[in-house]
């Protein structure tokens, strides 16, 4: 962009010439600084700026357009120069612009790519289910029509109720759940938005804990026992005597398996990689571990996603085998902070904060772990029942006995 100075007269901006095709040309005036032509290929204004201090203390240049050349004076153009090039100073033209109106899919998408790598897949996953699903016709809706006003969330509130009846109460508390959840995070990224939730007129619905029945420890092993499938039958045992969640243990590997230190390294579990942690193993856990071993890969072979672990015949469902773990825990006496280091929950309290280190508890936790298996398992409780031996020719028998192996690598 050219830019020469000039005294702007009305006489010789409107006999300038149009600036070539494809490129603009400044003239600035030599009485005012800051007022200049801007000639184009197709038409002449009188421009002016100045530089200004933002709230954040930045450093910018305003310009402002004032007139068409062949429509105002050049005396009348730079009079008005000088007022905006004062109010520009003054800082009144370094607001921004009118807030744009961010939706709940632009919200969504933001939210997602920054926070994805933090959250287990899962979590993703239902969250994208709770809007895909749920709330489809809410997702090209301004953010801001959702809660600025009573009717907007109004709105919200009904659309809870009638989901509660289509979809169950449990489904319509997790989409009005994750519509606060992202809009939370919206209202720190994008200026404009009320403080007000669009769900604070949600009555959520009562969501009840799983209640243990009298008498689940006998039937849940005798229902155990009658599974063919070894690795699935070793996989729910393993998750009751760990409290672990499925589909964290199932995506276990060999090589985050140290059965010598007692561990295993739960890579991604809820929560994603900032919450992995070391899961306490007892004997009785190794030992069904072992027993079931078909791959050298994985520890529980084929059983990566819910369809394949699920078993219809067992009393308690694989996801809840984790509430009987705990209530176990809480009635032989175990500690508040050991437990919440075994089925790694959050320490919210300041000293298990700086009480709660794994390494130095590591032998601790490994005794209340024993513990906690002598209370599930059965009382005489039998040796395991192992899988029938393989073919020869197959990945164990060439890479030998897998009870002589032991896996310390850690990931």
């Amino acid at each position: 962009m050219d830019a020469r100075r000039v005294q702007l007269t009305t006489a010789y901006c409107r006999d300038a010439r149009f600036a070539p095709q494809g490129r603009q040309v400044q003239i600035r005036d030599s009485r005012l600084r800051g007022f200049y032509m801007n000639k184009g290929s197709t038409c002449k204004t009188f421009m002016c700026q100045a530089d200004c201090v933002d709230a954040l203390g930045r450093r910018k240049t305003v310009r402002l357009k004032i007139g068409d050349v062949e429509l105002m004076e050049a005396d009348d153009a730079r009079n008005e120069a000088r007022k905006l090039i004062a109010s520009i100073k003054a800082g009144e033209h370094t607001k921004t612009d009118k807030p744009h109106d961010v939706t709940l899919r632009e919200a969504w998408e933001s939210f997602s790519k920054r926070r994805g790598a933090k959250l287990s897949k899962e979590t993703i996953r239902s969250y994208s289910k709770a809007l895909d699903i749920v709330l489809p016709d809410f997702l090209d809706l301004p953010l801001k029509n959702l809660s600025s006003t009573a009717a907007g969330r109004e709105l919200v509130a009904e659309r809870h109720e009638q989901e509660t009846t289509d979809r169950g109460p449990y489904m319509a508390n997790r989409a009005m759940q994750t519509l606060r959840t992202v809009y939370n995070d919206a209202r720190r990224r994008y200026d404009g938005l009320p403080s007000m939730s669009p769900t604070a007129l949600v009555n959520f619905n009562e969501e009840r804990r799983y209640e243990l029945e009298d008498g689940v420890l006998p039937q849940f092993w005798a229902a155990l026992d009658k599974i063919e499938n070894p690795v699935k039958r070793a996989l729910h045992a393993t998750l009751l005597l760990s409290g672990s969640r499925p589909g964290a243990l199932c995506r276990l590997k060999w090589k985050n398996v140290d059965t010598e230190r007692r561990t295993a390294f739960i890579e991604n579990p809820k929560g994603g990689e900032k919450r992995a942690f070391e899961l306490v193993l007892s004997r009785r856990m190794i030992e069904y571990m072992e027993a079931a071993r078909y791959d050298d890969e994985w520890v529980f072979f084929g059983m990566k996603s819910q369809n394949s672990y699920r078993e219809s015949s067992m009393p308690v469902p694989a996801g809840k085998l984790r509430n009987i773990y705990q209530a176990v825990a809480k009635k032989i006496h175990v500690d508040s902070l050991f437990l919440k280091l075994l089925v790694n929950h959050k320490l919210m309290d300041v000293t298990h904060g700086y009480a709660g280190q794994r390494s130095i508890l590591l032998e601790t936790l490994i005794a209340e772990q024993e513990r906690i298996s002598a209370a599930l398992l059965p009382s005489g409780a039998k040796g395991i029942r192992r899988r029938p031996a393989e073919p020869r020719g197959d990945s164990r028998s060439r890479h030998g006995t897998s009870a002589t192996r032991r896996c310390t690598a850690r990931s």
